[in-house]
């Protein structure tokens, strides 16, 4: 009998749903619907050393997963899925807690030790180990009997929490502003004033630029000089010691100490996001 526990970590009619399979190091699974929310998919990850539950936890989330927009990645071992963190990021993690070698508590504690702010969904075939997951942002626990019943709510619960850890906050004058940080094309500081460029217009908001920086997920921000730093997502080109931004005709310089660092990053990006 398998539990899983919710830990705190994002849509109509499905027209295709495509499997892929890898051997080797990591088994990777994509599923697709064409119902997007917001127009951001759901990048859910699972580690679990047993292929059972891993085809009926993915049979699972097929059928009560239909009106979000899925992309499954599923890892053998928490080991794969920490290493492939290094490129690549995940919108919740699924794990089982008891794997050989790394288990699924070691493998919270190491993403809160490298600050990885992911959800994390437990599952286990023991009870005993799931009081130890307390304190570790543990939301709740169902049992797989209850899954035709818990699973939808488990996914409105995290697509909900997505959805807010994916708006920022800013206060601009008396103000509160909410911007969806995708839509952020870069954010600058000129004199002492920091300005928030977004498709929708700009900003000016209080804080440092460092400090307004630290609310983004440095997996898509980056600095190009000390005055600036801007979302990869809309990132169109690099030429020379110019960095190109989507709907921005003039182009951001980049500083010479940041350059190779900036088209490293760059590459990279867009490498994982093809």
């Amino acid at each position: 009998m398998c539990f899983i526990a919710v830990a705190l970590c994002q849509p109509r009619c499905r027209k295709a749903s495509h499997l892929h399979h890898i051997t080797g190091r990591y088994l990777f699974l994509w599923m697709t619907f064409t119902f997007v929310y917001n127009g951001l998919r759901m990048k859910i990850a699972y580690a679990d050393d047993n292929p059972e539950c891993l085809r009926a936890f993915e049979a699972a989330l097929e059928i009560y997963g239909k009106q979000y927009d899925v992309s499954f990645f599923s890892y053998t071992s928490a080991e794969d899925l920490l290493r492939d963190l290094k490129k690549m990021t995940f919108d919740v993690i699924f794990t089982d807690i008891e794997m050989q070698n790394m288990n699924g508590i070691e493998m919270m504690k190491e993403l809160h030790r490298n600050r990885y702010d992911i959800p994390v969904i437990f599952i286990t075939s023991h009870t005993k180990y799931v009081y130890q997951s307390f304190g570790i942002n543990v939301l709740g626990y169902i049992t797989k009997q209850k899954l035709d019943e818990e699973l939808p709510v488990i996914l409105q619960k995290i697509q909900t929490e997505i959805q807010h850890r994916r708006m920022l906050e800013f206060l601009s004058g008396t103000e509160t502003v909410m911007i969806r940080e995708e839509d952020i094309l870069y954010i600058d500081r000129i004199s002492r004033k920091v300005c928030i460029h977004t498709s929708k217009g700009e900003f000016s908001v209080s804080g440092t630029l460092q400090e307004i920086y630290e609310k983004t997920d440095p997996a898509i921000f980056i600095y190009v000089n000390r005055s600036c730093f801007v979302n990869l997502i809309h990132v169109e080109m690099i030429r020379n010691s110019d960095i190109c931004i989507e709907g921005i005709e003039r182009p951001l310089e980049i500083s010479r100490n940041r350059k190779q660092n900036v088209r490293d990053t760059f590459l990279a990006y867009r490498k994982r996001n093809i």
